[in-house]
């Protein structure tokens, strides 16, 4: 017989790739089995447990796990966000207990993509957070990262008409969604009426520009 180790410690092995492992099935004698002998659906179930950055080791290690990484769902995890700092300019990503920053160029995105796509096909997120804008964060762009995400609650920020635009077309990628909306200006009347159902809406500002007009009631 062959004993695996507990099932919640397999992730700890592949984090410090250990492509294989000793198990005693006697006093006598050890056997030692290769961890990619292992059955594929085993594999891809297994690497749903393993964080982004064990993933990004794992895929350096072989080619056969650099495939099975880039080709298998990364798991569930409970927040997502992507935003641009209004002091520093930096673009964020914190992903699955992760940290990425984004060189703001159209080729460090093109590259940031590329390396999502790397480290896995699908991923699901409890909640996820973006912020739009019109200069590094545009709408492609996080359309394309957040392709095949499954995402619980969809939230987002927007200062300007633009920027809530945006966000709407980016919502409505995602009906089954929980869709969440905070607002730091306040659209005219017209545009705010035009703003789909929210399961949450806040408006932020001063009270001069933030008295809802009159004509929504």
């Amino acid at each position: 017989r062959v004993y695996l180790p507990p099932f919640n410690s397999l992730p700890s092995v592949l984090a410090h790739l250990s492509l294989s492992f000793v198990s005693v099935t006697s006093s006598r004698w050890l056997s030692r089995m290769n961890i990619l002998d292992l059955p594929d659906v085993f594999l891809r179930e297994l690497l749903r447990t393993v964080g982004l950055k064990e993933r990004a080791r794992l895929r350096r290690t072989c080619r056969t796990f650099e495939k099975l990484v880039a080709e298998t769902h990364a798991g569930h995890f409970k927040q997502g966000q992507i935003y641009r700092d209004s002091e520093t300019g930096v673009v964020s990503l914190f992903l699955a207990h992760a940290k990425f920053t984004i060189a703001p160029t159209d080729e460090g995105k093109e590259k940031f993509i590329r390396t999502r796509c790397r480290l896995f096909s699908a991923i699901s997120i409890e909640s996820f957070y973006f912020e739009l804008d019109e200069d590094l964060i545009k709408l492609d762009f996080v359309r394309n990262f957040i392709t095949n995400f499954e995402i619980g609650i969809l939230q987002c920020a927007a200062r300007t008409d633009e920027q809530l635009e945006m966000s709407i077309q980016l919502m409505s990628d995602y009906p089954r969604s929980q869709w969440r909306m905070e607002l730091s200006y306040l659209p005219d009347a017209e545009r705010l009426l035009s703003i789909p159902p929210m399961a949450n809406m806040k408006i932020f500002g001063s009270q001069e520009n933030t008295q809802i007009p009159a004509e929504l009631f």
